[in-house]
């Protein structure tokens, strides 16, 4: 039985803000991947990415045993490149952002090894939501933080750890086919791949290229099937990360009525909040221990939302409750 989509179909194409998609379209591109980090890191040298680190997606990860689905690249200076497409608005983002490249960067050396094999670390984000929102920050859409001196004359360190983010929705409107056609071709790509007509504007080669293998995987059913199951996995993550918390407390409530637990409003959003906590955990690390189920069971609600947080980015199961 074929896995192709018929000729013909008018489904639409994947997203590929996706982060499922994202990386089937990227990791198996190096080039690809080097031109867009470039385009986003704007006036910074120029980066030539040389082989992706983390090419394979396991069944696992689609659906619990790995929150993100990032692509992880060294160049050739060896320096890691770490690319990360993110849909939905997440508290402390840029923290734990840092968290991942500084991980990232720690990793590099096993026990014993001297610290000069180490080398710098680049985070680069594409983001669907305005992660800086003050009335100062509209205009700008590109953001690039590094480590340099606080004094004059300004000292960069050799050994970098550097975030990139590109904030999609900003980039609207600004004007960017006739100033920075590469970036306003990436962004149609994101933000309007179902769009034939804005897709027919698209100029940049790398784009084109991209838009192709997105038709093509999205023609495949399997790949729909593991994308959908993805979308399912993150919007459940997101009932207790989204940024604004109290719609995650709304449908806790709920689930503490059904229930029978919610005898007050503030019990109902504990039991509410404990529930969710319970099936994430459940689905990313598997059954809990009758120790970890105790914490849970007696935990307060401003511990549950420590444990929600954490879950974000644990590894580990102990990580949630910090032991």
């Amino acid at each position: 039985m074929s896995s192709s989509a018929p000729s013909g179909s008018s489904a639409p194409l994947l997203d590929p803000r996706n982060d499922y998609v994202f990386k089937r379209i990227f990791a198996q591109r190096v080039d690809l991947l080097s031109d867009l980090v470039n385009v986003i890191r704007g006036d910074a040298e120029r980066l030539t990415l040389t082989e992706v680190l983390n090419p394979s997606i396991l069944p696992e990860e689609i659906t619990g045993k790995g929150i993100v689905l990032d692509v992880r690249a060294t160049d050739t200076q060896g320096r890691t490149i770490d690319v990360e497409v993110q849909v939905s608005s997440q508290r402390d983002y840029p923290a734990r952002s840092l968290y991942y490249i500084a991980r990232a960067f720690v990793e590099q050396l096993s026990s014993g090894e001297r610290y000069g094999k180490l080398r710098s670390v680049i985070g680069v984000n594409i983001l669907n939501f305005a992660l800086f929102r003050a009335p100062a920050e509209q205009g700008r859409a590109q953001w690039r933080f590094g480590m340099v001196s606080c004094h004059e004359p300004q000292r960069a360190l050799d050994i970098q750890l550097e975030l990139n983010f590109l904030e999609l929705p900003k980039l609207k409107g600004q004007g960017l086919e006739k100033t920075n056609k590469p970036l306003y071709d990436w962004s149609v790509f994101f933000s309007d791949a179902n769009d034939g007509e804005a897709m027919e504007q698209v100029t940049h080669p790398d784009v084109k290229e991209a838009f192709e293998i997105l038709k093509s995987v999205s023609a495949t059913a399997q790949e729909r099937l593991e994308a959908e199951r993805r979308i399912t996995y993150v919007r459940e993550l997101n009932a207790i990360a989204d940024y604004k918390w109290d719609e995650g407390m709304a449908q806790g409530i709920a689930i503490g009525e059904a229930k029978g637990i919610a005898i007050g409003e503030a019990k109902g959003k504990a039991e509410g909040t404990r529930a969710m906590v319970t099936r994430l955990l459940e689905r990313k690390f598997g059954p809990l221990t009758p120790e970890h189920q105790a914490l849970l069971d007696s935990a307060t609600l401003e511990q549950l939302e420590q444990y929600a947080d954490a879950l974000l980015t644990a590894s580990f199961l102990d990580e949630v409750f910090g032991s």
